[in-house]
């Protein structure tokens, strides 16, 4: 072989991987976004060696049960703690090693234009979302791992080598898979996966074939309906923002197919949060697109003896993948989408290798045209490498990715609820009130849904408050809460509100009231101990004792109600009572500045105190 020809696997490696980090470097220098406090630099899991116990063991300890994900992220914190470059690093690098895979996966199977493949699933801007967002290290991870799957199940099934030895591929491809599955469950579409490429290769499906995908079957089925279970349960996907019609269902899962596809065809413009649809299953217009994707997967399966098998394979593995995030299933992202850039990233693989397969058959085919067809291939590719490094700048930061997002979606409610509070505690609380004005002018949509106008009045509130417009802030504290009354933010903020005003009688009532709410230990300890300080600064210290301890037994580890309870004791003349209250407030407090805080209060008081040292 020449020197030339076993080079070029290395140098079509080092193009794929090169075309990855230019497309993606500035992620490199890019912060943190939604979710990523977490999932990572919040996320107590990733602290000690209990919590990677408990990453495993401990299905609610994380925001989701992928364990290799939170793993990974464990192992990552060792090294640079909350910094984000290297987690940023990590996926990028999964991200090439998928691109690798998928491209080694399609030569092995002899599919036209593998190594093209791997090239557009690298530059290609969709893939964006997936790569630049550390939280979904779920999906490149479990990308990664499900492409490593494919490639032993491919020397397995359709290698030429009769050994036994053969076996050992079998095993490696269920391992792989299980690791995708703890990465991230909807890789339980390879389930699906594996008889279609049997299907497309042989031109049949035996009873052996079905038999071999059943230990794939059997290992995913327990971890994805876990998965559904969490996510309704622990996530908090549930309520009538997700109470859909089977009607409706359809509707999405038509919709979504199409819109997916049009993404990889015309990626722009790529937000964040698209505008959710509006479902009318009286529209004959809306079930165009479900019953025109069943037309198409129709089509394809009855014509395969023309065209060959290979676009309906294309297509079935398409809408395979992206079973999971049709719609049939309810995920959190459906309050605010149907539809998201990170739900396709698995999917894409399916069409970009039709693409490429499609493009190098017709370099093949038309001689004539093969230079003008490749000069405008790289210039397609061109134009998809700068889209993805354009879009790559939306993501840098949590700030420029909100502000992206509502100029190419005003009616993005959702990211206003999470730009708006961004900025007030960064201290741009003019800003972040800008930011709901649309809102309240009737320019952009608001919330549907009464919780989350709640929500929206809650946080102008607080940005309205912090430029010291009391009155205002009262307002819209009251607002919030007529839109949902049983949500206690705005009415812990309003009855602060009115202490710090000097209007602590009030505040009294309002914290009583909320305290009627149903809440959780945590909760009520947390208000319990605010209404026991302004009962105190009142100087009803019965009352404020009585409201201190029942808030303690809710929550016997808070060393603010301890310290609290010594305050009033000392102030009762008990000092023997207060210096206990103290002594335990020091032995309880887990952070330090609060710590000497206590003891500050406890010296002082043994030292006007001797005999009870």
């Amino acid at each position: 072989m020449p020197v030339a020809s076993a080079n070029r696997p290395v140098v079509l490696a080092a193009v794929i991987m090169a075309a990855v980090f230019v497309c993606y470097c500035r992620v490199l220098w890019a912060g943190w976004i939604w979710d990523d406090d977490f999932y990572v630099w919040n996320n107590p899991t990733l602290r000690s060696l209990a919590g990677l116990r408990d990453i495993w063991l401990v299905p609610k300890a994380t925001p989701q049960y992928y364990p290799l994900v939170h793993t990974s992220y464990w192992l990552e914190y060792r090294l640079w703690g909350d910094a984000p470059a290297g987690y940023h690093l990590v996926n990028l690098l999964l991200h090439a090693g998928s691109c690798l895979l998928l491209w080694r996966l399609l030569a092995a199977l002899a599919v036209p234009g593998g190594w093209l493949a791997g090239l557009l699933a690298a530059i290609h801007p969709v893939e964006v979302e997936s790569v630049a967002w550390v939280t979904e290290r779920k999906n490149t991870l479990s990308m990664l791992l499900a492409l490593a799957a494919l490639n032993a199940w491919q020397q397995f099934r359709f290698s030429t080598d009769a050994s036994r030895h053969r076996w050992r591929w079998y095993g490696v491809s269920i391992a792989c898979f299980l690791a995708a599955l703890l990465a991230k469950t909807v890789t339980i579409t390879l389930v699906g996966v594996l008889p279609l490429l049997t299907w497309w290769k042989t031109g049949r499906l035996t009873r052996r074939d079905l038999a071999l995908t059943a230990p794939f079957l059997l290992a995913g089925l327990p971890l994805a309906i876990g998965t559904v279970l969490l996510e309704k349960y622990h996530v908090g996907a549930s309520g009538t923002e997700w109470q859909l019609a089977g009607a409706e269902r359809l509707l999405v899962a038509g919709r979504a197919i199409w819109f997916y596809f049009s993404k990889l065809l015309w990626p722009e413009p790529l937000i964040f949060f698209y505008r959710r649809w509006v479902l009318d299953v009286t529209s004959p217009a809306q079930w165009a697109f479900p019953l025109a994707g069943l037309a198409v997967l129709a089509g394809l399966f009855l014509l395969r003896g023309r065209i060959g098998r290979g676009p309906f394979t294309v297509a079935a593995c398409f809408c395979g993948c992206l079973f999971p995030a049709l719609g049939f299933f309810d995920v959190y992202p459906f309050k605010f989408s149907f539809v998201a850039d990170h739900f396709q990233y698995h999917a894409s693989a399916a069409i970009l290798a039709g693409v490429a397969a499609t493009v190098t058959v017709l370099w093949q085919r038309l001689p004539r045209w093969r230079v003008s067809l490749q000069v405008a291939t790289a210039a397609a590719c061109c134009l998809l490498a700068a889209q993805t490094m354009r879009q790559t700048g939306a993501y840098h930061d949590l700030e420029t990715l909100g502000r992206d997002t509502l100029a190419k979606n005003p009616d993005a409610w959702a990211m206003r609820d999470i730009l708006g509070p961004y900025l007030t505690t960064t201290g741009r609380a003019g800003e972040a009130e800008a930011v709901y004005q649309p809102v309240l002018a009737g320019t952009a949509a608001a919330p549907p849904w009464p919780h989350d106008q709640a929500q929206l009045f809650y946080n102008l509130a607080r940005a309205v408050e912090a430029q010291g417009r009391f009155a205002e802030a009262e307002g819209f504290y009251r607002q919030a809460i007529s839109r949902d009354p049983e949500y206690p933010k705005p009415r812990n903020n309003l009855a602060k509100l009115l202490a710090d005003t000097g209007r602590r009688r009030e505040s009294v009532v309002a914290y009583r009231a909320l305290l009627n709410l149903p809440l959780t230990a945590a909760d009520q300890s947390r208000y319990a101990f605010n209404l026991g300080t302004v009962l105190a600064e009142l100087g009803d210290w019965q009352a404020a004792e009585q409201t201190l301890q029942w808030g303690l037994q809710r929550n016997p580890q808070s060393a603010a109600i301890h310290e609290w309870l010594g305050i009033v004791a000392t102030q009762q003349n008990q000092k023997e009572a207060a210096i206990g209250w103290f002594r335990r407030g020091v032995a309880v407090a887990d952070e330090p500045a609060v710590r000497q805080r206590i003891a500050a209060h406890l010296r002082r008081l043994e030292q006007s105190h001797p005999r009870s040292q």
